[in-house]
């Protein structure tokens, strides 16, 4: 068997941000495309006296001037990843479309005065979603800024917001004739994305994430601590896999081996599928695997037998043992004679044997004898 890992605080998540990676090629395109032509920034842009929902969404991958786009994907590339792990793929376009489009007009219903005549192009309110959906879900933790140096989520908010206060007089590299920076589309994007974040339900996958940074601080203090504080954070989030196992190793820990078997039982079908073997394997050793029903086993038993044969030839077993008459005894048997088949041939041929003899016109023995099992 395995052995179990420790139970840590909010872990980064090695998944590739597929989406952020997708966005800031869009955008380096189309900074390309407006280097090779210039007039594009006026034909394409997005014009608050006659608002476009098409304009909207192409200005979006469009940056008149350097410092604009680089300030823009920085934010991206250090904050979008955060973000598109600690949701999903499609929460994060969304964010990300919803934040530029709102925002763009949110532009058009705010701008007044030459503000009328000037295109509208960037990313800003796509990336001022991501602010303020991040500012939500992870306003304690910590990404990586540049390579090697990482800063909280908190401390970008608030660089970002300096950012958007310098804004106001500074504008590198932009002709008089853009209008300036749009700064009620950065509004509008960055509300749509704490509304989001909302809906999305960040404010509550925060609160599991503090709480489980406490159970990973608790790691060093007496099981009954842990047990406690883990206890504790399972009454406000009942599905959460780390609290579980931490609930169920500080049973064995103390001993009371009766709460920690009571403790799997309840639990262990919430645990992702490759975090039930810890579950299974202790109420193996505690004698306690029975309690789950065998349909339940039988699938578990399935779902184990590439990573951990052992604990799916323990769940057969304990099937093909089980007093009385048992409806998926035929299957047990026909899935341990497979497992078998290779490394204990003869084990795998009685197992086939006792299946035709027991089993004759069940469908598994057909499935042995068409897989070769009974010669």
């Amino acid at each position: 068997m395995q052995p179990r890992p420790k139970v840590q605080g909010p872990a980064t998540l090695s998944r590739i941000p597929g989406v952020v990676l997708v966005l800031v090629a869009l955008n380096l395109v189309g900074a390309i495309v407006l280097v090779l032509r210039p007039e594009m920034a006026l034909e394409q842009g997005f014009y608050p006296h006659a608002p476009s929902l098409s304009a909207a969404l192409v200005a979006m991958f469009l940056h008149f001037n350097l410092f604009h786009l680089l300030g823009n994907m920085l934010f991206l590339a250090s904050v979008g990843p955060a973000v598109e792990r600690g949701t999903t793929w499609w929460k994060f376009a969304v964010l990300y479309l919803a934040g530029g489009l709102i925002g763009a007009y949110s532009h058009a219903l705010m701008a007044g005065g030459d503000g009328l005549s000037k295109p509208l192009l960037g990313a800003s309110g796509a990336i001022s979603a991501c602010v303020g959906y991040a500012g939500v879900r992870f306003f304690g933790s910590k990404v990586e800024f540049v390579p090697g140096h990482r800063l909280t989520v908190g401390f970008l908010v608030g660089l970002w917001a300096l950012l958007q206060a310098i804004g106001v007089w500074v504008r590198l590299g932009e002709p008089p004739e853009m209008g300036g920076t749009a700064f009620f589309a950065h509004l509008g994007g960055f509300l749509t994305g704490v509304c989001l974040s909302l809906l999305f339900r960040a404010n509550r996958e925060a609160s599991a994430d503090g709480s489980r940074a406490l159970l990973g601080d608790l790691q060093d203090r007496s099981p009954a601590a842990v047990l406690a504080a883990a206890r504790a954070h399972l009454e406000q989030h009942p599905h959460d896999p780390e609290a579980i196992l931490q609930v169920g190793r500080s049973f064995e820990q103390l001993g009371d081996h009766a709460a920690e078997a009571d403790h799997w039982v309840a639990r262990w079908a919430a645990l992702p599928s490759g975090q039930r073997w810890e579950a299974i394997s202790r109420l193996v050793l505690l004698g306690q695997i029975e309690r789950i029903p065998a349909p339940m086993r039988l699938r578990v038993a399935s779902e184990l037998k590439l990573e951990h044969r052992d604990l799916s030839e323990a769940l057969l077993t304990s099937i093909i043992n089980e007093q009385g008459s048992n409806p998926d005894c035929p299957d047990a048997l026909f899935q341990l004679a497979a497992l078998r088949e290779a490394s204990q041939p003869e084990q795998a041929r009685q197992l086939a044997e006792r299946l035709l003899r027991d089993f004759p016109v069940h469908p598994a023995t057909e499935m042995a004898r068409a897989r070769g099992l009974l010669g």
